[in-house]
């Protein structure tokens, strides 16, 4: 789906990415490197050039936690992750917490959680374990972005 912008109209992706950033106190170099992208891709997907790669956008609505449609594309039913997509979000959780940036760490840990539960009945060894390194790290993040009064949401994890 090509998302072609005029001269006086950003694309959806360009609009979003902008927003985000100013929302969120983030420079371009910042959020690129959030995104896992050099900070000129970003300048030019702020700028000029949309995108029109499916996986590619719904992996930058997954990195920034928003809801697929914003984009222009629609969402997954749910998502089967391979055991390196979830260590690659796990590592980028642990990036958010070395930032200091808990609640946003919380969210990205809780809703891989959400998206790896169906898989949970795997048998796969390496699989299990990046499940259960998930899981772990949830809890954690959740324990550190959680007022002590309500802090049974941890143990859930």
């Amino acid at each position: 789906m090509a998302m072609h912008q005029s001269n006086n109209r950003l694309s959806p992706l360009s609009q979003l990415l902008k927003e985000y950033r100013k929302s969120h106190g983030l420079t371009q170099e910042q959020l690129a490197k959030e995104l896992r992208v050099e900070p000129r891709t970003l300048r030019s997907w702020e700028n000029e050039r949309p995108v029109e790669n499916i996986r590619e956008l719904r992996r930058i609505a997954d990195t920034l936690r928003i809801e697929p449609e914003r984009l222009g594309i629609a969402p997954a039913a749910y998502t089967i992750c391979t055991s390196e997509q979830i260590e690659e979000i796990v590592q980028h959780a642990w990036s958010l917490v070395e930032d200091s940036r808990m609640y946003q760490a919380r969210a990205t840990i809780e809703r891989l959680i959400q998206n790896i539960q169906t898989q949970i009945t795997s048998e796969e060894p390496e699989l299990l374990m990046s499940l259960a390194h998930a899981y772990h790290t949830a809890g954690y993040i959740v324990s550190e972005a959680t007022r002590a009064n309500k802090s049974y949401e941890a143990i859930l994890h």
